[in-house]
Formats: structure tokens, C-alpha cells, sequence
């Protein structure tokens, strides 16, 4: 074997190498943008269940008020919940506040928090207003 063709062969197993390294580079990239969007779809989910779940607790919120205001007028409001979530690391915590009242009616706001969002820097929140009638006392 002549020097010439040494070197023909070693350049070859240079390119091969160089294209093997070339499509490692670019399969890495490929999984690591597959491995970022499912992330991003997997916490965009959990987000998305969230505000669900505030909906309900506030829906849940209004018929609590309602049926302690139709209870007794003497109703304060409360905390009706502040417990961890059963569905996961968060808190959650519905408020009940009676806000103004007039002759004819009361303002009562439910306020549902879902607190302590793990891996989250932010607080989910929704509110409702609701107006009560006043029956006058006799």
C-alpha cells in the first residue's frame, strides 16, 4: 500500500467521524426541543385545570354564601376553605366577604385562590360578585 492511499483513508474515516458527530448534534437538538415542548404542554395542562378548578370553587363559593345568607341574615361571611389541594402540591382557599349592604340588598364577593403553585411564581385567582336580597326585619 502506497502513502497516497494511507492518507485517502484516513481522510474518509476523518469525514465519517465528522458526519457521525454532525448528526449526534443535530438528534441532540432535535430531542431536546421535543423534551422543552412537552414541558411546556404539560404545565400549559396543569394551568389550564387550574383555572377549572377556581371556576368550580367559586360556583361552589356562591351557593355556600347563598344558602348561609338565606340561613340567617346575620351571616358574616367566612374562609370556607383553606386546605392543600388533593390534586396536587397547591393550597387552595376560598374566601367569603360580605362587602356592603343597603336596605335592599347585600354585595358578597367569593374569592378562590389556588396559593403555593409549585415551580409556578404566580398565584391563580378568580373572583365573584353576587347580590343578596335583605329581607326587612319585621
Amino acid at each position: 500500500m502506497n502513502i497516497g492511499s494511507q492518507r485517502r483513508i484516513h481522510r474518509r474515516e476523518g469525514a465519517i467521524l465528522l458526519v457521525a458527530l454532525a448528526a449526534m448534534v443535530i438528534m441532540t437538538a432535535i430531542a431536546a426541543a421535543a423534551a422543552s415542548a412537552t414541558l411546556r404542554n404539560r404545565q400549559a395542562r396543569k394551568t389550564e385545570r387550574d383555572r377549572i378548578q377556581l371556576n368550580l370553587l367559586c360556583d361552589a363559593g356562591v351557593m355556600r354564601a347563598r344558602d348561609q345568607w338565606n340561613r340567617s341574615q346575620d351571616y358574616q361571611g367566612e374562609t370556607w376553605i383553606d386546605t392543600p389541594s388533593p390534586i396536587g402540591q397547591d393550597h387552595w382557599k376560598v374566601t367569603i366577604t360580605l362587602k356592603s349592604i343597603t336596605a335592599n340588598n347585600v354585595q358578597v364577593i367569593i374569592q378562590a385562590r389556588i396559593e403555593e403553585r409549585v415551580h409556578i411564581p404566580y398565584e391563580l385567582q378568580e373572583t365573584r360578585t353576587l347580590l343578596l336580597p335583605v329581607e326587612p326585619k319585621s
